[in-house]
């Protein structure tokens, strides 16, 4: 079959019918060779429409109601469509790199890198197709992914910070702290472990179970057992002896 007659089975994934209609209509308008098989606007539903269709490619928002599209990736052993990200905070870059995500695509949607996207689809399956080397987020849009703010889930709403204006973060059991060099904090409804994994790459490293600091504000390391390192805001925080030998080697880089 010529690669002009080929039609690429689309799934949309989000929560909110005004987010799956917007993109329906751009993609129609962008290509004549996708074709919208299906939407879910749920982990579960999404997991079952994928399931059922094995679609191309997955149009997939993150924040469903009160749980994550990661969960719908993680369901598969093998991810078999391309994935582009449509969501509205950059947030969750860093992890989206580790699916493997061909794209991804902040709200509100801009037409023309929708278009571009879809055109990266083509590319991925031409370059199968011609047995050259699969392409992912994680080496062709690494910059492009590394976020320079992430947006902060509060009480009372998002709250978006630059990622180098983050000193340290601190463990509070199911939410975390955020020390921010302008001397301001900020308590988030997310784990310390979520933070990590997201700011990973990112020159953060965690020292302890309790903290999470940026090696770009590290004054000093004092040695002992663990020892401790004293952060440029005048704050000593303690090195576990577990992860001593690693911050050191990450410490000698700066």
């Amino acid at each position: 079959m010529d690669n002009n007659e080929i039609k690429y089975k689309v799934i949309i994934i989000d929560d909110e019918k005004h987010g799956r209609d917007l993109l329906k209509k751009f993609i129609k308008e962008a290509s004549d060779d996708f074709i919208i098989i299906g939407e879910a606007d749920s982990v579960k539903s999404g997991i079952a429409i994928i399931e059922a269709t094995e679609p191309d490619v997955v149009f997939l928002d993150i924040e469903l109601f009160d749980r994550s599209g990661f969960e719908i990736l993680e369901h598969f052993t093998e991810i078999k469509f391309s994935i582009i990200f449509a969501t509205a905070y950059n947030y969750y870059a860093i992890k989206a790199i580790k699916f493997s995500a061909l794209d991804y695509l902040l709200k509100p949607f801009d037409p023309e890198e929708l278009a571009l996207a879809l055109d990266k689809v083509k590319e991925k399956h031409e370059n199968i197709a011609n047995g050259k080397s699969r392409i992912s987020l994680a080496h062709t849009q690494i910059d492009k992914a590394k976020p320079d703010k992430i947006a902060l889930a509060t009480d009372s709403g998002y709250v978006f910070i630059e990622v180098n204006d983050i000193v340290r973060c601190l463990a509070e059991s199911n939410y975390t702290r955020f020390f921010l060099k302008n001397k301001t904090e900020l308590l988030v409804c997310h784990t310390l472990k979520e933070y990590e994994e997201l700011l990973e790459g990112l020159d953060f490293f965690r020292i302890h179970k309790s903290h999470l600091i940026n090696m770009k504000f590290v004054q000093s390391y004092i040695k002992g057992k663990g020892g401790s390192v004293l952060m440029k805001d005048g704050t000593e925080l303690d090195v576990s002896t577990r992860q001593k030998d690693l911050f050191l080697k990450q410490f000698a880089k700066l």
